[in-house]
């Protein structure tokens, strides 16, 4: 690891694993400046290279840890379902949660778009055999070649469902969700047992999210 330019000639900096090397390699008193000043100066830059380092080691594990949102619905929704997905999927990441999805149209795409829109991340599990199948606004697209049966994969990488409208897809996804014991929140979709109706993306949102921050209102 290297620190900026201009701090070259006064020391450098090796990471093998998790074992970090500081090495001066500059005749201090060639510089005319003080010992201790510059041994102070290569400790304070030193701490901030570190920093750096451990930001960026922290990125990842970051990421994986984020609350997944499972969106799940109609592919030919009516327009007013597609804004509300696109709500759901802005508000997701502007959560910093990450959405799962189907990858393909609808619903799902309306989703995934705001998703892109506020920054975030989402992901499609998609029912064919390749990943170009997916909409142009998934991030990481994951292909199957399982059909309908994927539906059982959306639901377990999801931490929680949001359903909005949907057919019989939906439902089969809505019965996943059961089985495995998710909280599904529901607009304009299934009125079955298992489902707790919302009006609002804001308000699916703000509940899918409840368990994991309890202070969101």
């Amino acid at each position: 690891y290297h620190a900026r330019p201009a701090l070259l000639t006064v020391f450098s900096i090796t990471q093998s694993d998790h074992l970090i090397t500081l090495t001066s390699d500059c005749a201090i008193t060639d510089l005319g400046i003080p010992t201790k000043t510059c041994s102070l100066f290569i400790i304070f830059s030193f701490f901030d290279i570190l920093s750096e380092i451990r930001k960026e080691e922290r990125g990842p594990m970051e990421l994986r840890k984020k609350i997944r949102i499972g969106v799940i619905g109609g592919a030919k929704p009516e327009d007013k379902f597609r804004k509300i997905a696109f709500e759901v999927g802005q508000l997701i990441a502007e959560k910093g949660a990450i959405l799962v999805c189907g990858g393909l149209g609808g619903v799902m795409e309306a989703a995934a778009r705001g998703v892109k829109k506020a920054g975030g991340v989402s992901v499609g599990i998609l029912p064919g055999n390749s990943p170009k199948d997916a909409n142009r606004y998934i991030d990481i697209p994951i292909a199957t070649g399982m059909g309908y049966s994927r539906n059982s994969l959306v639901v377990m990488n999801s931490d929680v469902l949001i359903a909005i409208d949907g057919e019989y897809g939906t439902l089969s996804e809505i019965a996943y969700g059961c089985v495995h014991e998710k909280k599904i929140f529901g607009i304009g979709t299934w009125n079955i047992e298992g489902v707790i109706s919302v009006e609002t993306a804001e308000q699916a949102v703000d509940k899918a999210l409840e368990d994991f921050f309890p202070l969101i209102r």
